[in-house]
């Protein structure tokens, strides 16, 4: 497809994302910090610890567990919570809410697993509980697939193996042997830790044992004073306080661990959860992970999982740029991957369109950066001859009556790009028409597929 605006000399202005922070969230930023400075004042950090050996499902629903709650001698900047199960089973139970494994993935059946970020990944593994795990946290509201500050961002992901290392490093200067990372426990890291980054408590949705540590930076070496692992270990190893006992302890043979950077409470939250021996639970290294989400994320890119469109159709792509608003689809994956380089958020596959049919043409504003899509050669006409940039026929619309889907077009008069949206969904028309935008009827007709 030649597209202008996706030459080099152009590509950065045309499709890159900015490194500007919008001055509004930069004042609420700051705002919530000020409001921050008295719960500072008196604690630099929040270190809380969880020490449960118990089933490794509770759910919110259901009453906890009585537990033995323990006040660890720490230092004055910091405050220990220790609570400890007295019940051990040693098997993991991945039935939620009555759901099994199947059924909490089977929500996400059709999804291109590369707009899905690290819970993709989690989908493509051969075992799925891993995944479970993080599809019951966020049908329960925890956790956000496309903030890169949540728990669930991938380079959190790969930051948190990095912090595995460490604790693993201080287990060999304890004699212990190395904890193995499982996906299982990395997600219900992550699901706890987002639970936890908005209330200064565990969330107790699962029964692990869990660090908590609010403060720091993330990326700081061990013995920096602001790494999670100078309060858990050496600020309690004199008095085998409760986060250093969770470290070394011998019977742990699982780990998980995560980072949240977005919630209510000041500094980032860092969190590691703890488990025994699970002959059902893959084992891996850190080293391990790391080639396996390389390997998957280039053959993501690759669309290796991409769902398939049928013969005579061909996926469309829709990406995101969160800093003009605008929405881009697609038919080439090549573009998609570059967009995606640049810093757009692929959304998945919009929709299925036929390789032949009615034009579609696409346009480009070099003023604006911004993008059009149109039906009516008469619209197209219009625009070139206010200076848009006619990108030919960027796909077509179905005219076959007995497979058409139709795809809804939106306007939003407020803004200066990303003013049209294109949708098949009927209920995203729905929402954007109930809050300001103007519906402009049927664009164009996809492919809706038999099944």
């Amino acid at each position: 497809m030649d597209c202008p605006s996706s030459k080099e000399a152009r590509s950065l202005k045309a499709h890159g994302i900015t490194n500007r922070i919008h001055s509004a969230e930069k004042n609420k930023a700051i705002c919530s910090r000020k409001k921050q400075n008295a719960w500072l004042a008196s604690s630099l950090a929040a270190c809380l610890t969880l020490g449960a050996s118990g089933t490794f499902t509770r759910l919110q629903a259901q009453e906890p567990e009585e537990a033995e709650v323990h006040r660890s001698d720490v230092p004055a900047d910091g405050v220990g919570i220790s609570l400890s199960s007295a019940q051990k089973v040693r098997r993991i139970d991945m039935t939620h809410s009555g759901k099994t494994v199947e059924e909490w993935v089977a929500l996400y059946d059709g999804k291109d697993p590369l707009s899905l970020g690290i819970l993709g990944f989690l989908l493509t593994r051969p075992e799925k509980e891993a995944a479970a795990v993080l599809i019951y946290g966020l049908e329960n509201g925890i956790g956000d697939l496309h903030d890169s500050r949540d728990a669930m961002s991938i380079a959190h992901f790969r930051q948190a193996l990095d912090y595995i290392d460490q604790c693993n490093a201080l287990r060999r200067q304890e004699n212990q042997p190395e904890l193995s990372v499982s996906l299982t426990m990395m997600a219900v890291a992550m699901v706890q830790i987002d639970y936890s980054s908005n209330s200064l408590d565990h969330s107790r949705i699962f029964d692990v044992g869990e660090n908590l540590y609010w403060g720091g930076s993330t990326g700081t070496p061990f013995g920096s004073g602001s790494n999670p692992f100078d309060y858990w270990y050496t600020r309690e190893k004199p008095e085998r306080g409760s986060h250093y006992r969770n470290i070394v302890d011998p019977r742990y043979v699982l780990t998980g661990f995560a980072i949240a950077q977005n919630g209510k409470n000041p500094g980032p939250l860092f969190g590691q959860v703890f488990f025994f021996q699970d002959a059902a639970e893959t084992m891996y290294t850190t080293d391990e992970l790391r080639g396996a989400l390389n390997e998957y994320e280039q053959k993501a890119l690759e669309g290796t999982w991409e769902p398939q469109p049928g013969d005579g159709n061909q996926n469309m792509y829709r990406l995101y740029n969160p800093n003009s608003g605008e929405h881009f689809y697609t038919a080439d994956r090549n573009e998609r991957n570059s967009l995606i380089r640049f810093g757009w958020r692929y959304e998945g596959i919009g929709w299925i369109a036929p390789y032949t049919g009615s034009a579609v043409y696409r346009l480009y504003n070099p003023n604006v950066g911004d993008h059009h899509y149109t039906l009516k050669e008469t619209e197209k006409d219009f625009l070139v001859s206010q200076g848009w940039t006619e990108e030919k026929i960027g796909w077509y619309s179905n005219t076959d009556q007995a497979s058409a889907l139709p795809l809804y077009r939106a306007y939003n008069p407020n803004a200066k790009t990303g003013a049209h949206n294109f949708t098949v969904s009927a209920a995203e028309q729905k929402f954007l028409t109930e809050n300001g935008w103007k519906g402009e009827g049927v664009a164009w007709y996809g492919v809706k597929l038999r099944k």
